[in-house]
């Protein structure tokens, strides 16, 4: 079993959107997706501003939302795939 680890910048559909559709190219499938981006926050909430949380809820919550969105229809397609 070949695994690779590809990165890719989360925040960004474009870059979603070109690295899953580059794997899928070049593999001919995907058939693992594991969500590791993250950010925490520590401390006093009230210390943090509303941008702050923001850009925090955009990795951790949308990221995973638009690999989803990008890797789900080929795994479906594939009725295959793994995501963790």
């Amino acid at each position: 079993m070949d695994l690779h680890a590809i990165e890719m910048e989360v925040v960004s559909l474009v870059s979603v959107d070109a690295t899953i559709e580059n794997v899928f190219s070049e593999q001919g499938r995907i058939d693992t997706i594991v969500h590791n981006a993250g950010h925490m926050t520590f401390g006093l909430s009230e210390a943090f501003t509303v941008e702050q949380l923001a850009e925090i809820y955009d990795v951790n919550v949308m990221s995973a939302q638009r690999v989803n969105r990008a890797v789900l229809p080929i795994m479906r397609r594939q009725r295959n795939g793994l995501l963790v």
